[in-house]
């Protein structure tokens, strides 16, 4: 299967990121679901999984997650899953009606020994906390690093370094690598006339549903694999996902 992975980026590892939507404990909730499903799956291939991140909302409840998982060729092999992954389930006061919850997965290379090679203005970056807001709060609430590239409206994120320092070059490292990928979707090479609204539309794109009821069932939107075993799926089982997208992108 790895000689089907010729993308510029495909024999790197990953970092893959699962993010609440909404603010709701049951969307971070499902988040945390879909992230579980990533990790049980990493456990499974025997893949080196390194760093584990995890930033909390204002509820207490995990808003975002993040695995780094260091084996080659990870980037190729996940980087179909980014999109939307959505699960919809009936309520209990009317179960013909279908309740519907969303968490967006990134996937960007893991560029382990090497910076990565591109520039941004620095008038074109916002850092949160900045580094004057974090000395006068306790270091401990500084752990995580949010970085903002204005003309885009793309964000990153870093909490699982030691340091404030080591979480904001994290966070800008992601944020590279991201708009990197994009600017190679949209055709683009100047990051300051991205267009907000494509990205927006890129980034909102339904990659998966997950539909709980009666009748479960798991649909790949990229390649039309539909699987019945719901529970084995969020177990990990996402092998006929993967496979399905690396041939159909030959």
């Amino acid at each position: 299967m790895y000689k089907l992975l010729k993308g510029p980026f495909d024999k790197e590892g990953a970092c893959i990121i699962v993010t609440a939507v909404s603010d709701c404990v049951a969307s971070e909730l499902w988040a945390a679901k879909v992230f579980g499903m990533y990790t049980s799956w990493a456990r499974k291939q025997g893949c080196k999984v390194g760093l584990i991140e995890k930033i909390s909302s204002m509820s207490g409840h995990v808003r975002t997650l993040a695995m780094e998982i260091e084996s080659e060729y990870m980037f190729g092999i996940l980087s179909r899953e980014k999109g939307m992954h959505r699960m919809t389930y009936s309520s209990l006061e009317n179960s013909d009606k279908y309740q519907a919850l969303s968490a967006r997965v990134d996937v960007i290379p893991l560029f382990l020994d090497r910076p990565v090679n591109l520039h941004l203005d620095d008038n074109d970056i916002e850092i949160a906390p900045s580094p004057s807001e974090c000395k006068k709060q306790d270091s401990r609430n500084c752990a995580a690093v949010r970085v903002l590239h204005k003309p885009s409206g793309v964000t990153a994120e870093s909490s699982g370094e030691r340091s404030y320092f080591a979480n904001k070059l994290k966070a800008t490292s992601r944020l590279k690598l991201k708009l990197l990928l994009i600017a190679r979707e949209l055709g683009v090479s100047d990051m300051k006339i991205m267009n907000k609204q494509a990205i927006e539309y890129k980034c909102s794109g339904g990659t998966r549903r997950y539909t709980f009821g009666p009748q479960k069932l798991v649909h790949d939107l990229n390649t039309g694999i539909q699987l019945s075993d719901l529970n084995l799926v969020l177990e990990g089982e996402i092998e006929p996902f993967i496979r399905g997208r690396i041939i159909a992108r030959q």
